[in-house]
């Protein structure tokens, strides 16, 4: 498991809010990040573990396993309650691989759940099954300033902005010329700013140094 502390990364306290997650085998998996979500703050954050994986002895291990955890993702809404049996393994995955705090074991709601998890890849790491559904929070580019995901397609780290007043269309951009049909307040999805390689993710770079 790796693991990040929070002095490695300095963050600004800004309730600005974003989206991050995953991206394998044509399908994307977001999240909600409800504050801090601009690059110096959980961008950054989400950079820097991706850093550490990367430059690792066992990046190719370390990579299929996590590759192989975010296929198996199950995409839950946020006011699912956690029932007994979700408990129990939370319970158990914490004593296996540990989340951020035990007292977060006693949330009723999985939004809740994730609020105290924001920003924890490690967890997907370990093989952490459930994800809150924000899929379509992509298409809402007004209320959302940042999204960040990692895209095991084509080994890279994506990085979106918000704010789409007009559509925009590329090869790689997969949101900013389309407009949720009840949501979207006239704006268009995320635009993409920046997809920045593996390979070019060495020790001692930052996520700012792309921007």
């Amino acid at each position: 498991m790796l693991e990040t502390s929070e002095t490695e990364v300095k963050h600004v306290i800004r309730e600005v809010k974003g989206l991050y997650g995953f991206r394998y085998k044509d399908q994307d998996k977001i999240t909600l990040c409800s504050r801090e979500a601009m690059p110096e703050g959980i961008g950054e954050w989400l950079f820097l573990f991706m850093s550490k994986l990367l430059n690792s002895e066992q990046k190719e291990e370390l990579l299929d396993v996590f590759k192989e955890n975010v296929e198996n993702i199950k995409m839950v809404r946020p006011e699912t309650s956690i029932t007994d049996d979700d408990r129990k393994y939370l319970e158990v995955f914490h004593d296996e691989f540990g989340l951020s705090d035990k007292e977060n074991i006693k949330a009723k709601h999985w939004a809740t759940f994730f609020g105290l998890e924001e920003g924890n890849l490690d967890m997907y790491l370990g093989g952490f099954k459930y994800m809150i559904n924000c899929n379509y929070m992509m298409l809402l580019s007004k209320e959302f300033s940042y999204a960040y995901i990692i895209n095991f397609d084509n080994n890279t780290f994506e990085v979106y902005q918000g704010n789409t007043k007009e559509s925009y269309s590329d090869e790689q951009n997969r949101y900013s010329d389309k407009q949720h049909e009840f949501l979207g307040s006239g704006y268009y999805g995320m635009k993409l700013i920046t997809s920045i390689s593996f390979d070019d993710i060495v020790d001692g770079i930052n996520l700012l140094d792309f921007l």
